[in-house]
């Protein structure tokens, strides 16, 4: 970032907002059901299809 702002100042600031703003985001969004059930459903489907693929490389002849 400092790079494109010439200023390694205004970079690390910009980071660090950009940081800021993630970690309010978490905050205000941290008892949102709708938020929770989003992410549990989709680490269910990213863990149930690895143990697809894995079970898939692990059968004879694949």
């Amino acid at each position: 970032m400092s790079q494109y702002t010439n200023s390694p100042y205004l970079g690390f600031l910009l980071v660090g907002l950009m940081y800021l703003a993630f970690l309010g985001f978490l905050y205000y969004t941290r008892y949102s059901k709708t938020i929770q059930r989003n992410v549990q459903d989709g680490l269910k489907v990213f863990i149930l299809n690895a143990r697809k693929v894995k079970r898939k490389e692990d059968e004879p002849g694949a």
